[in-house]
C-alpha cells in the first residue's frame, strides 16, 4: 500500500476511535457534575414518607377521573365541507400560468 493511503487509513481509524471515546469522556464528566452540585437531599432508606404516598394516590384517583369524565362526554361531531372543484395543487399551479401569462392586446 502506499504510504498517503496507509496515512488516511490511520486517520480515519483515530477519528473513528476517538469520537465515541470523548462522548463517553464528555457523559462521565457531565454525570459526575450533576451528581457533585444536585442539591436535593438523600432520599430515606425506608422509601416515601406517608404524606407523600398520600398525594400521590390522590393523584392517581384525578386523573382517573379526569379520564373518566372525558370519556363521558359527548364529543361533538362537524359535518365535512364541500369537496372542492379542483385540488389545492391544481388551483395554485394555474394561478402561476396565469400570472406568467402575457397581458392579451
Amino acid at each position: 500500500m502506499s504510504q498517503d493511503f496507509q496515512q488516511a487509513l490511520q486517520v480515519a481509524l483515530l477519528g473513528l476511535l476517538l469520537v465515541p471515546v470523548m462522548m463517553a469522556v464528555f457523559w462521565g464528566g457531565m454525570a459526575l457534575l450533576t451528581r457533585l452540585t444536585s442539591r436535593s437531599a438523600p432520599e430515606s432508606p425506608g422509601g416515601r414518607d406517608a404524606e407523600v404516598e398520600a398525594f400521590l394516590e390522590q393523584v392517581a384517583v384525578a386523573g382517573a377521573a379526569a379520564a373518566v369524565e372525558l370519556d363521558a362526554t359527548p364529543r361533538p361531531t362537524f359535518p365535512l365541507p364541500p369537496t372542492a372543484l379542483v385540488s389545492a395543487w391544481q388551483a395554485v399551479m394555474r394561478a402561476e400560468q396565469l400570472r406568467r401569462k402575457e397581458p392579451r392586446r
